[in-house]
């Protein structure tokens, strides 16, 4: 191994010429990084738009490391200019040419300003490309939280404009939202300028407090815009609801008046009579378009209108199960009816229809069933009492019971 004057290893032809290939294919390498730090969106925007916070701190200090990097830049090329120009001027390279390339190639000979003394042409392209590593890894944070300010700001700004159109059209003033405008301005200019702060402290506070108001006064207009064009429709549907709560009442009480004619007490509540006091709610219920309505009426109106549809619909289904207990009543009466006479075709066929306790059972039972009003209770208990008194004759007969096996077989 041979050794220079510095005591440094020298190169061979062969390490001199791959080491110089090496450094041209780093220069190439750092050229193409510098480039793409020039033209990186986070500097275009960082150049043209004034910045504040924290992204004015890292553009500063960006700006001064690329001020560098492009200075150790020019360093390394001039140096590196001087050993292809050393290894071009001979073609056969004696121990003096080696020992020249290997100073030029493996000694002190970049000057950057990170180094207080200058550093062999590796270790300032390794430095070079740490470097534009390092600010495009910046740039890409800057880029990405820039990103991140206009996916938060655009939404707040479209629901602010759509809150503005949806006031004017239900006449609310409009003070309120351009006062929320006015402070969307002030705090999106602080987002832009230090996107590396939005999200952070009273700006992010800011900007969460007006997305949620802004959303908010956005869908709270627009239930008041879309009530204003159906409130006609609204109305109406609420009238006729209303009428048919009507109809069902008078329903009911014809219901009742067959259940208190053909049953006796038959123990119903008092039937219902909501539909008129239901009238007069909505009577009272005066349309807020009449004047300038603004969306507090609006919705105010709306909401009078859902209570008054809860309540209609609460005692239509309280009409309807009066009417089903109503009728209830009448087709127990049929049922028993029914069964009586099922119970006496079956004695008929078991042989008893001349026996004097189950035809006295028979009678009280008929009579009470077809005596209006009838006595459901007492009539209940009588069918029960003929059918107990035909099970236990009919038990008690064999030929009875075989007979009765056959028929249900």
């Amino acid at each position: 191994m041979v050794r220079n004057g510095t005591g440094r290893s020298q190169l061979s032809r062969q390490a001199v010429d791959e080491t110089l290939a090496a450094l041209t294919a780093d220069h190439q390498r750092i050229a193409a990084a510098l480039y793409a730090m020039d033209t990186h969106p986070a500097h275009t925007l960082l150049s043209a738009a004034p910045t504040a916070g924290r992204t004015a701190l890292a553009w500063a200090q960006i700006r001064s490391r690329m001020g560098e990097v492009w200075a150790d830049f020019t360093a390394f090329g001039i140096a590196l200019d001087a050993a292809r120009a050393a290894r071009a001027r001979r073609t056969r390279l004696g121990g003096v040419d080696l020992g020249r390339l290997t100073e030029l190639l493996s000694g002190p000979v970049v000057t950057i300003a990170a180094a207080p003394t200058p550093v062999p042409l590796p270790v300032a392209a390794r430095h070079l490309v740490d470097c534009c590593m390092n600010v495009t890894v910046t740039f890409d944070q800057i880029a990405t939280a820039a990103d991140a300010v206009a996916a938060r700001l655009v939404p707040i700004a479209s629901a602010i404009a759509a809150a503005e159109r949806l006031a004017a059209e239900v006449g609310d003033p409009p003070a309120v939202s351009t006062g929320r405008r006015t402070e969307f301005a002030e705090v999106s200019a602080v987002a832009v300028a230090d996107p590396l702060g939005a999200t952070e402290g009273e700006t992010d506070a800011v900007l969460r407090r007006l997305a949620d108001t802004a959303t908010a006064a956005r869908d709270r207009l627009t239930a008041a815009v879309e009530l204003k064009s159906g409130l006609a429709a609204r109305r109406a549907a609420s009238s006729a609801a209303i009428d048919d709560l009507a109809a069902a009442e008078e329903t009911v009480r014809a219901a009742y008046a067959v259940a208190h004619e053909k049953i006796a007490d038959p123990g119903l509540p008092a039937p219902p009579a909501a539909a008129p006091e239901l009238r007069v709610r909505w009577d009272g219920l005066r349309s807020p378009v009449a004047g300038p309505p603004g969306s507090a009426g609006l919705l105010r109106f709306g909401a009078d209108l859902d209570d008054l549809d809860r309540a209609v619909a609460a005692a239509r289904e309280r009409a309807d199960l009066l009417r089903t207990a109503a009728d209830g009543l009448i087709e127990r009466r049929a049922e028993l009816r029914g069964r009586l006479d099922a119970y006496r075709i079956k004695a008929a066929r078991l042989g008893f229809s001349e026996h004097p306790d189950l035809s006295a059972r028979h009678r009280a039972a008929h009579d009470l069933l077809y005596t209006r009003p009838c006595d459901l209770p007492a009539a209940t208990r009588a069918v029960h009492g003929y059918q107990q008194l035909l099970a236990t004759l009919a038990g008690g007969n064999p030929a009875a019971r075989q007979q009765d096996e056959r028929t249900r077989r």
